[in-house]
């Protein structure tokens, strides 16, 4: 099953990834950031999991995957697409509704990008920072406009 970003939600999106870059070794800065980014634009994101200045360890594969990182270094991008082609991650047909814990994958983007699917919304760790809680597509730009679940 996949889904399409909203065109409307580009400016908190490029916002999201300006935040990230500028703020990438201050982490404990982003959460006030992306929270006063509210009041300027509109958003549901929610802070899952803060991560402390040195405590950067895993990405985004690592915590939606449930797996454990090794000396900051976790899945990317071909793991991803190696457990897909293998048929170890199955894709939701059109029509079978997203269940909860299931795999989200925004693979578009360079790197792209993984999360878990929560009632609707998703949870993901953005870099090797924060994990957020988050509407489909309120997450940065770079992470891709199509994901499937």
């Amino acid at each position: 099953m996949l889904i399409h970003a909203d065109p409307a939600l580009r400016t908190l999106r490029s916002e999201l990834d300006d935040c990230l870059s500028r703020l990438a070794y201050r982490v404990e800065q982003q959460i006030p950031v992306i929270e006063k980014l509210g009041a300027k634009i509109p958003h549901s994101i929610e802070l899952v999991q803060a991560v402390r200045q040195g405590e950067r360890d895993s990405y985004c594969y690592t915590h939606a995957l449930s797996m454990q990182s090794h000396r900051g270094k976790g899945p990317e991008k071909e793991f991803v697409e190696l457990l897909l082609a293998e048929g170890v991650l199955l894709p939701r047909s059109e029509g079978d509704p997203p269940q909860p814990g299931d795999f989200v994958y925004y693979h578009d983007s360079t790197d792209g990008h993984g999360g878990i699917w929560r009632d609707g919304r998703v949870e993901s760790k953005w870099g090797t920072t924060h994990a957020w809680n988050h509407a489909p597509f309120e997450l940065p730009l770079s992470y891709g406009n199509t994901a499937g679940i």
